[in-house]
């Protein structure tokens, strides 16, 4: 009984010499704040993240799929019918790509091989002279090169091996197999495979221009659809927005579209070039990648406005396709997504 009586005593004067917990400082308290300031948008832009991967980087990887079942049909039945069927699923795996730009470039952040995937499968202009005949020049190109073997390692040793524009591989150059020059469509007859010889050719079956031809569509595609699958590809561990992501690809973005901008006036096949529909198509789908991180809504910017103290007040949906100042607003954009990828460095210590 006594021992019972004693043990709330004894556990009352313990209480009493025990110092008292000291108010968090005014620094905790901050600290504090902070770090909730920006937990909550980062889970949106998190989920927002997410929700762009899945949706995106699925159609193109079933867009890769349906692309080379197009030119799998077409190498098999040359045909105007399977020509054009070809041509538009590369529109619509071109616009998926686009589509998936920004999604691309946050995984490729974390893996190196991933950015060389991006960079050859849509590096322009071209010269469309380094791929295939023109008028000026009918003998021109790879196809017409026969001392160079139309291989895989062939083609990438020849991407960009003395200038920027002298592209090998990717979506510029299949669509210029694809379709030809803008006064020199390509017919189904320079896709048919020669499977004869007449005394007008020159050289061996495999050297015939038509099959040469063939062949560069084959592997050029391959390729394109292998880069894009791995690109595309669900490895089971979902990115995480950081620094580099979404703002670094933001601003590759806006680079993108700078540059697309700039070649407004590349319409002749004898120099640097990009087909003008394809240059409009690729800066419509550009810009509408951007919306879902820059509209009114977006999670970035309250993100930004806790994580890299405040550093998104430059930082606004892309301009309009129209806008009399689109280039200098480009630029304003893009020079605003430095500086906030920049605060997001100190502020990280990375």
């Amino acid at each position: 009984m006594r021992s019972t009586l004693w043990l709330p005593c004894l556990l009352l004067l313990h209480a009493c010499d025990q110092a008292p917990t000291p108010p968090p400082s005014a620094d905790t308290q901050d600290n504090a704040t902070t770090d909730a300031a920006w937990v909550v948008p980062e889970q949106a832009l998190n989920n927002l993240l997410q929700n762009e991967g899945q949706q995106k980087l699925r159609r193109l990887s079933v867009g890769a799929t349906g692309f080379g079942d197009a030119i799998n049909g077409l190498l098999n039945d040359t045909t105007e019918e399977r020509l054009a069927t070809a041509q538009l699923a590369w529109t619509r795996l071109y616009q998926s790509f686009n589509e998936s730009f920004v999604i691309l470039m946050c995984r490729a952040a974390q893996n190196p091989a991933d950015i060389a995937r991006v960079e050859r499968a849509d590096s322009f202009p071209i010269l469309p002279g380094y791929i295939d005949s023109l008028k000026e020049w009918p003998d021109s190109g790879i196809v017409n090169d026969t001392a160079l073997p139309l291989t895989r390692e062939g083609l990438l040793a020849q991407q960009e091996a003395t200038l920027e524009g002298e592209v090998s591989v990717g979506f510029q150059v299949l669509h210029f197999l694809l379709n030809g020059a803008p006064d020199q469509q390509r017919s189904p007859l320079e896709l048919s495979a020669l499977t004869e010889l007449s005394d007008e050719n020159i050289g061996t079956l495999e050297d015939q221009p038509s099959n040469r031809r063939r062949q560069y569509l084959q592997l050029a595609s391959d390729l394109l659809i292998e880069d894009l699958i791995l690109l595309a590809r669900d490895d089971g561990t979902p990115h995480q927005v950081d620094r580099n992501c979404p703002v670094s690809p933001l601003r590759d973005t806006v680079a993108r579209l700078i540059q697309l901008d700039g070649l407004r006036d590349n319409h002749q096949v004898s120099q640097e070039y990009m087909a003008e529909s394809v240059r409009v198509a690729a800066n419509k789908t550009l810009q509408s990648s951007l919306t879902p991180w820059l509209n009114n809504d977006s999670p970035l910017y309250p993100w930004l406005e806790a994580r890299a103290l405040g550093q998104n007040e430059n930082i606004n949906p892309a301009p309009a396709l129209d806008s009399k100042e689109r280039v200098k607003k480009l630029q304003s954009l893009h020079a605003a997504l430095t500086s906030a990828q920049q605060a997001l460095r100190r502020s990280t210590g990375l």
